[in-house]
């Protein structure tokens, strides 16, 4: 069966897409739940790459481990500070510069605070809050050349992926790998060589075919309220579903999409605020925008079976209401932001699934195009994940960010 599918109109936002007034569209439904037909090549060259991506990688892991070991250090040493508690870090290293540094200033302060219980002195005060700046500035300059270093190793290490996909976490193709191996040891080389399967680092499967049929799925997850994370950065306020076929992994998150309003035009801060309004989501802040949002990620640098467009929609694919469209083959991952409109935000809060499909056009008919593959993210958690998030988007976000960032005065 065949149908028309007809080209999507897309208003770009930076960073950020959306369908205008998405409709029920049909593409044709695949006869079968067959393998892709460009999945071997594009498998076998993964596999092929991977052997000496895999390789920089563990190369570049046994350089960064003494970095990483030594930024837990320093937020370890940052949280002491925060908490003027010497214990929650002692001991301290007097051969490293930093950790010199604090333990003096952990001395000093120790001084300066019963010399303002003694007096009452505003300047000992005054002392005391410039020495804590001052020392917090010596870890966060410490932190900073720790990641400056770790960026440089990155940097010159060389590609970390593959021309069609990334190589941590996939399944490989034995033969393929033990080709290019050549008879090489590396772990990778010597885990396809081991006679006895043993399930580490990496895995494998003897033949593209069975690659297909490895799938997994995760329910969507519970919500947070806003929050900052370890980073400084705003995180919480999402859930987030999953859903796995082979190596083709695909990230489905509904948040709110915040962002500063200079960066959106007059007519797009319109069509968000008209959405807002619809959905009865309450936010007031000056210099923030915001709107219900998806953000979608698919690993899928490279077709896998000739499609040109990916959809993601409500319904099966003969019906299809289309929240979002791209191209395919761009050579990048799939990235979407996608603000949500109305009637879509009603489907997601009953449990109706999302799929992300996979479309090859005719080009000897305008518009025409057959579903090559199409994967469903489960509907388990769905509706009370999103309801409870839908919730929290009409009463609590706008206070919780305010709180968080809060106005700046004109």
């Amino acid at each position: 069966m065949r149908s028309l599918l007809p080209i999507i109109l897309a208003l770009s936002f930076p960073a950020v897409s959306f369908a205008q007034e998405p409709a029920s569209q049909g593409i044709a439904e695949p006869a079968q739940e067959a393998v892709p037909t460009g999945l071997a090549r594009v498998e076998r060259e993964r596999s092929r790459q991977c052997v000496a991506v895999l390789d920089r990688i563990h190369a570049l892991e046994a350089e960064l481990e003494p970095l990483a070991n030594r930024s837990q250090r320093l937020m370890v040493v940052g949280r002491a500070i925060a908490l003027e508690d010497p214990a929650e870090a002692a001991p301290f290293d007097e051969a490293d510069k930093t950790e010199a540094a604090v333990a003096a200033w952990f001395e000093r302060d120790a001084e300066l605070a019963q010399r303002y219980l003694d007096a009452q002195d505003e300047a000992v005060a005054a002392e005391r809050a410039a020495a804590r700046e001052e020392i917090k500035n010596v870890v966060n300059q410490a932190l900073s050349a720790v990641q400056i270093d770790a960026e440089t190793r990155i940097a010159s290490a060389g590609d970390l992926t593959t021309s069609v996909g990334g190589c941590e976490g996939a399944v490989l193709i034995r033969p393929a790998v033990l080709e290019a191996c050549a008879g090489a040891s590396s772990p990778v080389c010597d885990a396809a060589a081991a006679v006895t399967e043993q399930r580490g680092a990496f895995r494998f499967v003897d033949s593209p075919e069975n690659l297909w049929g490895i799938q997994e799925i995760r329910p969507w997850t519970s919500p947070s309220p806003l929050t900052l994370t370890p980073d400084g950065q705003i995180g919480g306020a999402r859930t987030l579903a999953y859903a796995r076929n082979g190596n083709l992994t695909l990230t489905l998150a509904f948040a709110p999409l915040l962002a500063d309003r200079t960066s959106f035009t007059p007519e797009q801060l319109e069509r968000f605020q008209a959405i807002n309004d619809s959905a009865g989501f309450t936010f007031q802040h000056p210099q923030v925008a915001f709107t219900p949002s998806f953000a979608l990620r698919a690993t899928a640098p490279e077709p896998l079976a000739g499609e040109t467009m990916y959809v993601l929609h409500f319904d099966g694919p003969d019906q299809a209401d289309v929240v979002w469209s791209g191209e395919a083959g761009t050579g990048e991952m799939v990235e979407a932001a996608v603000p949500v409109t109305p009637a879509h935000l009603g489907r997601l809060g009953r449990g109706d699934p999302l799929r992300f499909t996979a479309v090859r056009h005719n080009a000897e008919e305008e518009g025409a195009g057959d579903v090559v593959f199409s994967v469903e993210f489960t509907p388990l958690g769905q509706a009370a994940a999103t309801q409870a998030l839908m919730g929290y988007m009409a009463d609590g976000l706008s206070t919780d960010l305010a709180q968080l960032v809060p106005p700046s005065e004109p």
